[in-house]
Formats: structure tokens, sequence, C-alpha cells
């Protein structure tokens, strides 16, 4: 459960997730401006993670059975926190009203490398995730990972609060 935890907060950011070195060095200005569709959908808004879902499935509580949908997993307390990316490059995962410990909100950095490839780093590590879509109320991403031996697929479905 701990390895899931780390897992899930490193993707919630997003999550799921995301920071890689880049071939190429640009300012975060230049690769942010030049995804401005996905950008302008993605800053300014309150992020909320309504849906988790893994593939394969895993045996994620050891019950003997697989599973899928990892928000189950995810304790209440945390299920209405929320993210908010800035046009900078940076985000806060903010706690939502009910709170699992009183804590001071993550940060942590964002940058699209190109234009599906959101980077993210964050205290729990860096991670990759492909923005599958975006719009002003919904976005949806997808973070390969190692789970429990195995390659799996994370997609994450954000909703604007």
């Amino acid at each position: 459960m701990n390895r899931y935890r780390t897992a899930c907060a490193a993707t919630l950011i997003l999550g799921i997730g995301l920071f890689a070195a880049s071939c190429h060095k640009k300012k975060v200005e230049d690769l942010i401006s030049g995804n401005d569709e996905i950008s302008s959908q993605l800053v300014n808004k309150k992020w909320n993670l309504t849906e988790q879902t893994i593939a394969p499935a895993i045996d994620v509580n050891g019950d003997g059975t697989p599973d899928t949908n990892m928000l189950n997993f995810l304790p209440e307390c945390a299920k209405d926190d929320y993210i908010v990316f800035d046009k900078e490059g940076s985000f806060t995962i903010f706690d939502g009203t009910n709170l699992c410990t009183e804590s001071q909100p993550e940060v942590g950095s964002w940058l699209l490398t190109n234009e599906k490839d959101l980077l993210i780093t964050q205290p729990a590590g860096i991670r990759e995730a492909k923005v599958i879509s975006i719009t002003g109320t919904s976005m949806k991403l997808e973070v390969k990972d190692f789970l429990e031996g195995q390659n799996v697929t994370i997609t994450e479905v954000y909703t604007k609060r």
C-alpha cells in the first residue's frame, strides 16, 4: 500500500506523475508558450482527481483479487484535494475541506516538452505523463509506471472544481 500511495502521490500531479532531462535545453517559457492550447486549458484551474485506473490489474490490497480502480485506495480525506498549475511552470497541491492531517500545500514544477508530454517534478519523485485530452473542464492523463513487478499504465481523469 505504501508503494501505491507513493506512486499515487507522484502521479497526482498530477496525481499523478514528472520531470526528466530534455535533449534540448530551452527556457521554460519557450516550452510552455509553444503549447498554448494545452497550457491555456491547464493553468489557473483547480483540478480534482476523479478517476484513476490501472492496466493490467494488480492486487493492491493483497486480497487475491486484481484491482483496476485505484481511486478506491485513495483515503476519503484526500479525494477532495486539488492541483493548481500556474503559467510560470509550477503547481501546488492543496488540501480540500476534508483534511487527512494539517499540512502545508505540496509544490512542484511542470513542463510541456512537446505537444502532449507533461513532465512533473515534486518531492515524491519525477514522472512523465501523456496528455490524452484536455478541455476547460476535464483532463485525461496516461502515465507509464512499474508497480508490483510489472509495467502498468495508469489513466487519470481530473475534473475542474
